[in-house]
C-alpha cells in the first residue's frame, strides 16, 4: 500500500503546509481542490499555497512517519493535516506537539481530546451519540436493536446504548459478522426470531449496501421495520433497490447535498470523474470531504488572522524546526487557539 503525502512548499514567506494521505486516498483530491480554491479567493496580501504531492509510506508505520515528518521540518512547516491510520497519527501527533504545530485531522476518533496541536473537525463522538438518542427518542421507540461491526464501531454507539437504557428502553447489542466473513444471515436470522421491528445500525459506509441487502434476504425488509443508520455517508449510497420494500430507513449527515453552495463545490471536485452522475454529483459527496475542505479554508483563514494580529513573521527563517533541537514554531497555539474558537457560516 502506498502513503501518499501532498506538501506545500514556501516560496519567499509563503508557510508551507503537509497534507498526509494513505491508500490512493480520494481526500488528496480534495485537498489539492481546497488550496486552489483557497489560492484563487485570497485578497491581495494573503498567504498563497503550493502544492507538491509524493508516495512513500504504508498506513500504521510509525516510525517511518516519524521520519517523514521531521523531513518535512526541515523544510519548514505551519501546518500538518492527516492521515488516516491511527498509528502513524499519533506519531505524527507527538512531533506536532513538540513543535507546537497545529495538526488538522477529520477523522472519527473515539479517544477523549487532550492537550495539544490537535484540531479535529470531525463532530466529537459524544455530542454525536446525543444527537443518535434524540432521533430514538423522538420516534418514542421502547426497544431497538444496535447492529455493529467491529470495536470502534461498539464505542461510537456505546453512549447511546446508555443514554437510552437510563430512559427505560430496552436494547439489545449484537455484532454484524464476529468473524468478518461478509455473511450478516446467521446473526440476522437469529435476530428476526426475537420479533425486534427497530434497529440502530453502526457499519463501514462499503458495508452499507450489502448488510442491508442481506436484511431483505432473510425477511427483515417490510413495512413492519424501521432502521436508522448512524453512518454520516449514508446519502453517498444508492438506496433505491429497498425503496418499495415498506421498510423505513433513515440516516443523518452532515452535507446537505440540496444546498446550492455543495453542488458547486461538488461539480468542481468531481468535474474529471466519468463515474460520476452530473445530476447527482452533490451526492457524492462524502462528510470527510467536505470537513477536510471546509479545513483547509479555516486553517488559511487563520493564518491570515494570525499575520494581522502578529508583528512577528509568521514564516521566520522559513520556519525550519529540528526534530532533535528544542526549538518550536512561536505562532503555533496561537493559530490553534484561533481555529478552536472561529466560527464560519455554515454553507453545507
Amino acid at each position: 500500500m502506498s502513503y501518499t503525502y501532498s506538501v506545500f512548499f514556501y516560496v519567499n514567506h509563503v508557510p508551507t503546509v503537509v497534507g498526509i494521505f494513505e491508500n490512493n486516498d480520494p481526500l488528496e483530491k480534495a485537498f489539492h481542490y481546497a488550496s486552489n480554491t483557497v489560492n484563487s479567493n485570497q485578497q491581495e496580501d494573503d498567504f498563497t499555497l503550493v502544492p507538491l504531492v509524493n508516495n512513500q509510506l504504508i498506513e500504521n508505520a510509525p516510525f517511518p512517519a516519524l521520519n517523514n515528518v521531521c523531513s518535512f521540518l526541515n523544510v519548514g512547516v505551519v501546518g500538518v493535516f492527516g492521515p488516516s491510520s491511527r498509528l502513524n497519527a499519533i506519531a505524527i501527533q507527538s512531533i506536532c506537539d513538540a513543535k507546537e504545530v497545529p495538526h488538522i485531522t477529520t477523522k472519527y476518533n473515539h479517544f477523549a481530546p487532550r492537550d495539544g496541536t490537535e484540531i479535529n473537525f470531525h463532530p466529537h463522538p459524544p455530542t454525536l451519540s446525543m444527537a443518535y438518542f434524540d432521533v430514538v427518542m423522538a420516534w418514542e421507540w421502547k426497544s431497538f436493536t444496535v447492529l455493529y461491526e467491529d470495536n470502534e464501531s461498539l464505542l461510537r454507539v456505546n453512549t447511546l446504548i446508555q443514554l437510552a437504557k437510563e430512559r427505560g428502553v430496552l436494547v439489545s447489542v449484537q455484532q454484524l459478522d464476529k468473524y468478518q466473513t461478509g455473511n450478516y444471515r446467521t446473526t440476522l436470522k437469529q435476530i428476526k426470531t426475537t420479533g425486534e421491528k427497530f434497529f440502530v445500525i453502526d457499519c463501514q459506509i462499503q458495508n452499507l449496501m450489502e448488510v442491508l441487502l442481506q436484511f431483505q434476504q432473510v425477511g427483515l425488509m417490510s413495512d413492519q421495520y424501521n432502521y436508522f443508520i448512524t453512518n454520516l455517508d449514508t446519502h453517498t449510497q444508492e438506496l433505491t433497490p429497498f425503496q418499495y420494500a415498506g421498510a423505513n430507513i433513515t440516516g443523518i449527515r452532515l452535507v446537505n447535498p440540496e444546498r446550492e453552495f455543495v453542488q458547486k463545490v461538488s461539480r468542481e471536485l468531481y468535474a474529471d470523474d466519468d463515474s460520476v452522475f452530473p445530476e447527482l454529483v452533490a451526492w457524492y459527496l462524502s462528510s470527510e470531504t467536505a470537513l477536510l475542505i471546509d479545513a483547509v479554508h479555516m486553517f488559511s483563514t487563520a493564518l491570515n488572522d494570525r499575520k494581522k494580529q502578529s508583528s512577528v513573521p509568521i514564516v521566520n527563517n522559513n520556519n525550519i524546526l529540528q526534530c532533535n533541537g528544542s526549538d518550536s514554531w512561536e505562532h503555533g497555539y496561537s493559530v490553534i487557539n484561533l481555529l478552536r474558537t472561529m466560527l464560519i457560516e455554515n454553507n453545507s
